[in-house]
C-alpha cells in the first residue's frame, strides 16, 4: 500500500526556443507580430503497457499571441494537451503582458490565467490483485477541472532574449477520485522558469549566425536543465543539439535532442530527435510550425505631383 505518488507535472519538449508564450505570459506580443505556434511530441516511441496501450508522454501544443497597441501591450493564447500513460491534462491560458521600453529591448510584464481540466482513465488499470481496493468503487474516468495563475517577465532584444517566471502558483489540491480506502489527490506544484538565448553573427561569415540558449525549469525539489546550441544558415536553414540534464533530484533523466529546420519566408517548420542516453533508453520525436506575420510594415516613400510635370 502506498500514500503518495510524485511524477512530472509540468510537459516537456525538445524545441524550447519556440515554446516560449506558454510558459512565459510576459512574451505575448513582444516581438511585435501576430504569431501562431504549434508544436507536437511523443516521448519514448513504441513505449506500451503488458496490454499493449501507449503509455508513454505525448504533448500538443497550440500558441498564438499578437502586439495589442490599445492595451499598450501583448495578448496570448495556448491551449496544450499533455498525455502520460492514462493520465490526460488539457490546458486553456490566457495572457496579458505590459510592455515597456527598456534600454535597447523590450520588457513584458505578464499575467497568466490558466484552466487546467484532468482527466484519469481507471477502466486501463492492471492491479496486481484482483479486486484492489484502491480501484473498487471508482469509475472508469474520473475528471475535475482547476483554476491556476502565472507570473512572467521577458525581456527582449535583437539579439538576445531573458525571461524569468511561474506556473500555479495557487498549488491547487483536488479530488479526482474516491475509492474504499479514501480519495486520490492531484496536487498541483508551484515551478519556477528561466530562458535566455543569444544571437551570435559571425564577421568573416555572414551567411551562419550561432544561436546559443537555455531552458530551466524547477519545483525546488528537482530542477532541469537543456542547453541548446543552433546554428543558422542564410536565416533560412537551421541545425543543433541539446542536452537536458536534471539536478538536485533523486532520479535525474539525461538526454540529447538533434533538431533541424527551416525557414520560408514567414513560415517554419522544424524537427526533433529526442534521445534519453540514461533510464528508459527510447527515442522520441517532435515537429515544430509557426507563421509570424509581422506588423512592422514599411510605408513606401509618398510621392509628390508637381504642376509643371503631371
Amino acid at each position: 500500500m502506498f500514500n503518495s505518488v510524485n511524477a512530472q507535472q509540468e510537459y516537456q519538449v525538445s524545441h524550447n526556443m519556440f515554446n516560449k508564450l506558454p510558459v512565459n505570459p510576459g512574451y505575448a506580443g513582444i516581438n511585435n507580430a501576430i504569431c501562431a505556434n504549434l508544436i507536437v511530441h511523443q516521448q519514448w516511441n513504441g513505449f506500451k503497457d503488458a496490454e499493449g496501450n501507449k503509455v508513454a508522454p505525448q504533448t500538443n501544443i497550440v500558441s498564438v499571441d499578437g502586439k495589442v497597441n490599445l492595451l499598450k501591450g501583448g495578448l496570448g493564447l495556448s491551449i496544450i494537451q499533455d498525455k502520460l500513460g492514462f493520465y490526460k491534462n488539457t490546458n486553456l491560458e490566457l495572457d496579458y503582458s505590459y510592455h515597456m521600453s527598456l534600454s535597447e529591448g523590450q520588457l513584458g510584464l505578464g499575467l497568466q490565467l490558466g484552466f487546467y481540466n484532468n482527466t484519469l482513465d481507471f477502466s486501463k488499470f492492471l492491479p496486481v490483485d484482483v479486486g484492489d481496493p484502491l480501484l473498487n468503487g471508482i469509475s472508469s474516468t474520473e475528471k475535475n477541472m482547476m483554476m491556476e495563475l502565472g507570473l512572467g517577465a521577458f525581456y527582449n532584444q535583437d539579439n538576445a532574449y531573458i525571461g524569468l517566471s511561474t506556473a500555479r502558483l495557487i498549488q491547487n489540491k483536488k479530488s479526482i477520485a474516491n475509492n474504499e480506502t479514501g480519495e486520490t489527490f492531484i496536487n498541483f506544484k508551484r515551478h519556477y522558469f528561466l530562458t535566455g538565448g543569444y544571437k551570435i553573427e559571425l564577421t568573416n561569415y555572414p551567411m551562419f549566425e550561432i544561436c546559443p540558449s537555455f531552458f530551466s525549469k524547477s519545483d525546488i525539489a528537482s530542477t532541469q536543465l537543456d542547453i541548446n546550441t543552433m546554428v543558422k544558415y542564410n536565416g533560412k536553414f537551421w541545425g543543433g543539439v541539446s542536452y537536458r540534464g536534471t539536478f538536485f533530484g533523486k532520479n535525474a533523466i539525461n538526454g540529447v535532442a538533434f533538431f533541424a529546420g527551416i525557414k520560408i519566408k514567414d513560415i517554419h517548420i522544424g524537427y526533433a530527435y529526442d534521445l534519453s542516453i540514461k533510464s528508459i533508453k527510447k527515442g522520441g520525436h517532435e515537429i515544430v510550425a509557426g507563421y509570424c506575420f509581422n506588423l512592422n510594415i514599411e510605408k513606401s516613400p509618398e510621392g509628390y505631383k508637381n504642376v509643371r510635370f503631371l
